[in-house]
């Protein structure tokens, strides 16, 4: 009898125990999402995100820099979950999340937004007949992401924001927050 109730305590606490770790990633997760909303961080801070907490963060920060009816649905010929839409004066724009991940952390290196990157999210904006998009990314852009970006059509207003001009967006939307809330 005693050995029976050893292993059944055993068993609840191995239970417990599993559950009390699920429940730490799920409060860590969305802890972790408001920090990144609120708090000023870095492109380091923004590359240890998983694909989905950035393109939360990315959503935010698209809230919070004026854009409105942010809509994460699939939608139209967009397949990749790192899209979604929204509008700003009264123009849709096609946003595209990119994060990439560190290179070489002592020399502050990140992956890059490549060309065919760039084409490919052309594409979709072709494909869907709309005429403005944003890419926002936490790497930097490649030579040839730059080249073709030069040369893309007139009928296309693109914004690109890639990892230091992100980081800045940031800590200058940020900072406008902070000396409104302290008025």
């Amino acid at each position: 009898m005693k050995f029976g109730n050893l292993i059944i305590g055993v068993l609840i606490l191995y239970i417990i125990n599993k559950l009390a770790g699920r429940l730490k990633i799920i409060i860590n997760s969305k802890y972790k999402i408001e920090w990144y909303k609120y708090g000023f961080l870095s492109r380091k801070d923004l590359v240890k995100l998983t694909p989905i907490e950035f393109k939360k963060w990315c959503t935010s920060f698209m809230e919070r820099s004026g854009y409105y009816n942010v809509v994460q649905d699939n939608f139209s010929s967009i397949t990749n979950n790192n899209y979604f839409y929204c509008r700003k004066d009264n123009v849709r724009y096609y946003v595209l999340c990119h994060l990439t991940e560190e290179k070489d952390e002592k020399e502050d290196d990140y992956e890059e937004f490549s060309r065919s990157q760039f084409q490919r999210f052309i594409g979709t904006l072709e494909h869907d007949r709309i005429s403005h998009g944003i890419i926002l990314t936490t790497g930097d852009l490649s030579k040839d992401s730059i080249g073709y970006f030069n040369s893309i059509p007139k009928r296309f207003h693109i914004e690109v924001i890639d990892g230091i001009n992100l980081n800045k967006a940031y800590r200058k939307l940020r900072n406008k927050e902070v000396y409104l809330s302290i008025q």
